[in-house]
């Protein structure tokens, strides 16, 4: 394997990276620092989505859906943040304002743009799923969190730009190492501690800078919300049928390891599981209609 390519991944080209991200609506960006307010106003995050067409259009749909599980329509701004809670509103007014950003087909870690965004989706979906059923406490911001958890992997490839084909199979033949050692040795950093670049130019919490840069480590390593962020993303592979890596059920094995360790029996494990595809299904159809 050759030398790491840190004289191209230096902090300063993932910061200059990072500034070529399309930058957040104010509308996301409000309601995601208010994530860290316990006494949020609700009535604040209506003026917020009512003059986001868009949102409120987006917001109105999931109030109703069959996953919100109320059988009166909710006709207001009001009724569908009073259902969805200011955690699930703030991650689709994030999945709506990244969906450009996270659309990127990334050949170094050989993934089209499809299959970038839908990870994304599913990991998001999966904290969401997690946050409604797990016996510990999940923090309203992880969902948010985990749209954004491999947000590093975009900077990199940017970086590396042409050198990207010639580093796959660097890659790709770090026998025995995970992911984010393979790219450590390669790159000379992770996509985790890429990722938090593209956080702080986003100028989102500090514990989302925390969260992104190790949603990587060890089990018990890190705050509530990167542990959090840390099952949904093992879930979210657990229940991706398109992964090319987990014929000996890997992930599968993870995810339920995972989800013990956070109290869940086999039952709600495979609750959970089964939960997610469903409703990661439900919102891929939402986005496309």
């Amino acid at each position: 394997m050759g030398a790491p390519t840190t004289a191209l991944l230096t902090r300063e080209r993932l910061v200059e990276a990072s500034q070529r991200l399309a930058p957040l609506p104010a509308a996301a960006n409000r309601l995601t620092t208010m994530l860290g307010d316990d006494d949020v106003d609700v009535r604040a995050i209506v003026d917020i989505v009512t003059y986001d067409p868009v949102l409120t259009a987006v917001l109105l749909g999931q109030a109703n859906s069959a996953h919100a599980g109320f059988v009166r329509v909710a006709s207001t701004v009001n009724e569908s943040v009073v259902r969805l809670g200011l955690g699930a509103v703030a991650a689709i007014a994030m999945r709506t304002a990244v969906a450009e950003s996270l659309q990127k087909s990334l050949p170094v870690y050989g993934l089209d743009h499809h299959e970038v965004f839908a990870h994304a989706v599913r990991t998001s979906v999966a904290a969401d799923v997690l946050r409604t059923v797990c016996p510990t406490s999940v923090p309203a911001a992880t969902a948010t969190v985990a749209l954004l958890h491999d947000v590093g992997k975009i900077l990199i490839s940017d970086v590396l730009g042409s050198r990207a084909i010639e580093l796959v199979g660097q890659l790709t033949e770090a026998d025995g190492l995970s992911l984010v050692d393979a790219e450590v040795a390669v790159f000379g950093v992770n996509h985790a501690q890429a990722g938090v670049h593209a956080i702080r130019h986003w100028k989102l919490p500090m514990s989302f800078v925390e969260a992104v840069g190790r949603h990587h480590g060890a089990r018990d390593e890190g705050s509530v919300l990167a542990k959090a962020v840390r099952v949904a993303d093992v879930v979210a592979h657990a229940t991706d049928p398109a992964s090319q890596d987990d014929t000996d059920g890997a992930h599968r094995d993870a995810a339920a390891e995972a989800l013990e360790a956070l109290g869940m029996d086999l039952a709600t494990r495979t609750k959970v599981l089964a939960e997610v595809t469903e409703r990661f299904e439900w919102v891929q159809a939402m986005m496309a209609s």
